[in-house]
């Protein structure tokens, strides 16, 4: 019987010398080639000084239908030494005898160590030279900030910070101890990282110049989501039962998993003060003292308070709950030993997408008392609930769009106004952004800028 050939092997063997054919191997020698970066400028980033920047990746690629041969690629200007590149798998300062295909692509990759700001203005770029003599570059800029480096601080004098300090570990403010913030600081804290004081701490900034806390993360946690909407990037303010008479003025503190916890027997006056974004609470108290005027405590995971006991006083506070991070389902205010609690609640705004506003709603018999104040709520006054603005309709500016939040009210709401006057505090006259007294509930008063 005769058997017919397979036509497998011929119809590859076709395939093959066809796709080789179109494969084009000539060299590139038009001096008006030139390989094209995916991006016009590589911008590093915020980076804190001594840290490696993450790595930043991007395209280079070949628009002529014939081969670009790359002589070589390096980072050539100030502080070169300083970055580090990866060519399409391979890593070294410099690399010679590049390929780039017709109409094909190789990725770069480049990170930096972040030695200081000298490198923010340095002129610094990524050099493509061809066989064909052209050079093409592609600039480099970074944003380094210069920090004090401290791990597990011990402090047992009295100690000012000033300009920018990053902490590692537990920093300990013993008893006795003061700790000043000079305005305009900023202070970083790495993931873990706690400030527990025994003694005391008085942080005075300006609505010029406010005092900052937060994480030492920059840049983007994953595609457009940045690290400033994130929790838990560091512990928290812990105020010992002996830390008493602390002044946090104009400072704001994000980032965190407890914001401020409080010990028993601990005292805290905080004025125009920002406390944002923890995973649990914004602010923690038992049978301490907490005075708050003119403060946003804004976007927790567990609620925004837990008050166990002691005294709290908030006075044209916002209260707002928009966090992103988790299904919030605690009220703003939670109470726990309410017959230890004194609470005056006046001139404040209490609103968010979660919880209700007070973990319990009969307050007869307690010594808690809201007065002037705007609530999401409807309800009606009685005994404890004195003037209040039920059912109010809220325009915050921004509740999150694009990751952003801004609690203040819009020019048009209707709340401007209704705060009572004679429940003002006499040495409280401007908001943290320095917009004079309005009589508007809450934090924010109406916007002069």
């Amino acid at each position: 019987m005769k058997m017919n050939k397979p036509l497998l092997p011929i119809l590859t063997a076709s395939a093959f010398f066809s796709l080789s054919s179109c494969i084009n191997d000539d060299v590139a020698v038009d001096g008006s080639v030139r390989p094209i970066p995916s991006v016009e400028r590589l911008e590093m980033g915020t980076h804190l000084s001594g840290q490696q920047t993450p790595t930043i990746r991007f395209t280079l690629r070949n628009p002529s239908d014939k081969i670009l041969s790359l002589n070589d690629i390096k980072v050539e200007g100030d502080f070169a030494e300083y970055y580090r590149l990866n060519v399409d798998g391979i890593g070294g300062a410099v690399h010679h005898d590049v390929e780039i295909r017709g109409k094909d692509s190789i990725y770069i990759l480049v990170d930096a160590e972040a030695v200081s700001s000298v490198l923010n203005t340095a002129s610094t770029s990524i050099a493509f030279t061809s066989t064909n003599g052209l050079t093409s570059r592609l600039p480099l800029s970074i944003n380094v900030v210069d920090v004090e480096v401290h791990k597990d601080l011990h402090l047992t004098s009295d100690t000012k910070w000033e300009g920018n300090v990053h902490l590692y570990g537990n920093t300990r403010i013993e008893e006795g101890v003061t700790l000043t913030i000079g305005a305009g600081s900023t202070i970083y804290l790495h993931d873990s990282a706690i400030i527990d004081v025994a003694g005391r701490i008085t942080a005075e900034g300006t609505s010029e110049a406010p005092i900052i806390m937060r994480g030492d993360r920059h840049g983007f946690v994953a595609a457009d989501i940045p690290y400033d909407v994130m929790s838990r990037q560091w512990g928290g303010i812990i105020f010992r039962n002996t830390s008493d008479s602390n002044v946090l003025k104009n400072v704001e503190i994000v980032n965190t998993v407890n914001a401020v916890d409080m010990e028993s027997g601990s005292s805290l006056v905080l004025t125009n003060c920002l406390i944002r974004n923890a995973s649990e609470n914004v602010l923690q108290s038992k049978d301490a003292t907490v005075e708050a005027i003119g403060c946003e405590f804004s976007n927790a995971g567990e609620g925004l308070m837990m008050i166990d006991g002691g005294g709290c006083n908030l006075n044209h506070c916002t209260l707002a709950n928009y966090y992103l991070l988790a299904y919030c389902t605690e009220a703003a205010i939670r109470v726990e030993n309410v017959e230890r609690v004194k609470m005056n609640i006046d001139n404040c705004l209490i609103y968010g997408r979660w919880g209700s506003e007070l973990s319990m709603s009969d307050l007869m018999g307690t010594d808690i008392w809201f007065r002037s104040t705007a609530m999401k709520s409807g309800g009606s006054d009685d005994e404890n609930f004195i003037g209040c603005l039920w059912d109010s309709p809220v325009d915050f500016v921004n509740t999150g769009e694009n990751y952003l939040f801004d609690f203040s009210l819009m020019p048009e709401s209707s709340l401007h106004g209704q705060a009572e006057s004679s429940l003002q505090k006499a040495d409280w006259n401007c908001d943290r952004y320095g917009n004079g007294y309005s009589a508007t509930p809450g934090a924010y008063q109406r916007c002069q800028r």
